[in-house]
């Protein structure tokens, strides 16, 4: 009789083992997915970033050109004496003034404000036009 509960024992031990490994195993696989998407993430958002730059340097570009062609225009017209000095400064600023000088909230704090606000990771991405993975990548951060 004891032989028996002794094998049912050992029965049981080995199929709890057997269970045991697999879920390990099937955890491991979970957290490598988990990395690879988060990975993925980071590239989608890495290239988004590039790309972003590169559309403001360009946009950084074209206002300096802008600034120095206002710049030599001004001086150009104004090639007159020291009476004529306070009026071409004054030109100058008046167009340095004229420039984009505005500030916003960050994107981040715009995404999370909207997230905490209940709305979705798409809808996000829309009404702010950025990408969806951009959103979803600060927001998995924040978390």
């Amino acid at each position: 009789m004891t032989f028996i509960f002794i094998c049912i024992s050992l029965l049981l031990h080995s199929i709890a083992f057997f269970l045991i490994f697999h879920l390990i195993k099937r955890i491991n696989t979970f957290k490598q997915t988990n990395i690879d998407e988060i990975q993925k993430l980071f590239e989608q958002y890495l290239e988004a970033f590039k790309k972003e730059n590169d559309r403001l340097q360009e946009h950084i570009f074209s206002k300096n050109q802008s600034f120095q062609q206002i710049l030599t225009e001004t001086s150009h017209s104004n090639k007159y004496a020291d009476e004529n000095v306070d009026d071409h400064n004054y030109s100058i600023l008046s167009s340095v003034e004229d420039m984009d000088d505005s500030y916003e909230t960050s994107l981040q704090s715009q995404i999370l404000q909207l997230y905490d606000q209940g709305y979705s990771e798409e809808d996000i991405a829309k009404q702010l036009n950025c990408g969806k993975t951009e959103v979803e990548l600060i927001v998995k951060f924040h978390q």
